[in-house]
């Protein structure tokens, strides 16, 4: 149960700034590039059969903390379930039903709704624990969401499907109380908590594949190199990821800064789209980017410094940090 007692003590010191931008940094770069290899496999893979990459990826990080780590560092059972139930909100429920609604809509408004995310966080955290976001941090809010309605909004498109609008306000609700869940409830560190929300979030989407008989579907000797090497990205982008925003959201004092990724990603995948498929630029666009950039600055100059880790995740940071320097 998520209660206003239940975050984590702060014991240690905090990362340095510099540390904390380039993780951020990293962060919008690496989600926003995400759009590029998607398109290139959904358009080869059965559209839930991804969630395969989930699996791989939280397997083969959750045996690796299970070898490497000292028993002191492995989650108790309460940590099991709290980050499986992340897993379950974050990942089956954001990106499973993301894939569901991008089915009847059109990618740009598919990232107008999943967009929506930060304001869905900054609403039930205020709503469930009183946390009122500050002044300025709403106003970045705001702008941010006014420059993606001017960046992607649709022109001479017919009624928006019920159903996909539905389900992506879904994804970006369910990604809300995913986000608040991971804060508020006590989790293992950063590795083991990633390593089992991957790895249960990917079962649930790979469940729903099954269900769909989209194994029937897929032959893998009529893949090309391109989907392949996409595919290969696609992995490392999953791990990375999530490593980087859970380990955010752990380090921020408020969820806001983590969550300028949902504005930023679009502008990556909008730049992308220029330079690697050749897609036009126009004077909207440029105009949309502008008032999107406004608005991250101003949330990051509204929410400060960052908080510092607790103590279980510091462990686990000092293992591994010891294990790769040898």
């Amino acid at each position: 149960m998520m209660t206003k007692n239940a975050l984590p003590s702060h014991q240690e010191g905090s990362p340095s700034g510099l540390r904390f931008a380039a993780a951020l940094v990293s962060l919008w770069l690496l989600w926003g590039s995400v759009f590029l290899a998607l398109k290139v496999v959904i358009t080869e893979i059965p559209p839930y059969l991804t969630g395969f990459r989930f699996i791989i990826c939280g397997a083969l990080l959750l045996l690796w903390c299970l070898w490497r780590m000292p028993a002191a560092a492995y989650p108790t059972g309460k940590q099991w379930g709290n980050a499986a139930l992340v897993g379950a909100l974050l990942i089956a429920g954001g990106q499973g039903m993301v894939i569901a609604g991008a089915q009847t809509l059109s990618s740009g408004v598919t990232s107008l709704l999943v967009s929506t995310m930060p304001l869905w966080t900054a609403l039930l955290d205020w709503g469930m624990f009183r946390n009122r976001p500050k002044a300025k941090a709403s106003v970045g809010l705001l702008l941010g969401f006014v420059g993606l309605v001017i960046l992607i909004a649709p022109s001479g498109q017919a009624a928006l499907n019920p159903l996909g609008v539905g389900c992506t306000l879904s994804a970006s609700l369910l990604t809300a109380v995913g986000t608040i869940a991971l804060r508020r409830t006590v989790q293992p560190g950063v590795t083991f908590s990633t390593a089992i929300q991957m790895t249960t979030g990917g079962m649930v989407i790979m469940m729903v594949s099954l269900t769909r008989g989209e194994f029937a579907q897929f032959s893998l000797s009529a893949l090309s190199g391109t989907m392949l090497i996409a595919t290969i990205y696609l992995l490392f982008v999953t791990v990375t990821g999530f490593l980087l925003y859970s380990w955010l959201q752990r380090n921020s004092v408020t969820a806001t800064l983590p969550n300028t990724v949902s504005y930023i990603s679009p502008v990556v995948a909008v730049l992308l789209g220029c330079t690697v498929l050749g897609e036009p630029l126009s004077l909207r666009m440029i105009g949309a980017i502008a008032i999107i950039l406004s608005g991250v600055a101003v949330i990051l100059l509204a929410s400060g410094k960052t908080g510092s880790r607790p103590a279980s995740h510091a462990r686990e940071e000092r293992f591994i940090n010891s294990s790769t320097s040898k």
